[in-house]
């Protein structure tokens, strides 16, 4: 884009629209871990935000989780990259290829510490 005649304009910069689930998933899978088995109700997460903004009224410590955090996480968004391939021709890694391929340089750098 700094090499381009375009100003002033906003891109999205995404391969697919994928599930959290999907992506958490790849991640274990990735680090050869166990994949996530808990799904979090939106009843669970209206209630762990209250009780981490107890918490941190309690201790002093920063907040995990806000009410925004835990409403938005529940919600479906869906971005496309589209205005950026048509006016760049870029073409994106999938997802899981890029979580697949970080997670082999972390298990590498992770060996040799």
């Amino acid at each position: 884009l700094t090499d381009s005649e375009l100003k002033s304009e906003r891109f999205l910069l995404n391969a697919e629209n994928l599930p959290f689930k999907d992506v958490f998933d790849w991640i274990a899978d990735s680090l050869g871990k166990k994949r996530p088995t808990v799904k979090v109700s939106k009843l669970m997460s209206e209630i762990f935000w209250r009780l981490d903004k107890l918490k941190s009224m309690l201790t002093g410590t920063k907040r995990s989780v806000t009410r925004e955090i835990a409403r938005e996480s529940s919600k479906v968004h869906t971005y496309s990259s589209e205005k950026i391939r048509k006016e760049l021709g870029l073409e994106f890694i999938p997802i899981k290829k890029s979580i697949e391929d970080t997670g082999k340089i972390f298990l590498t750098q992770v060996k040799t510490t």
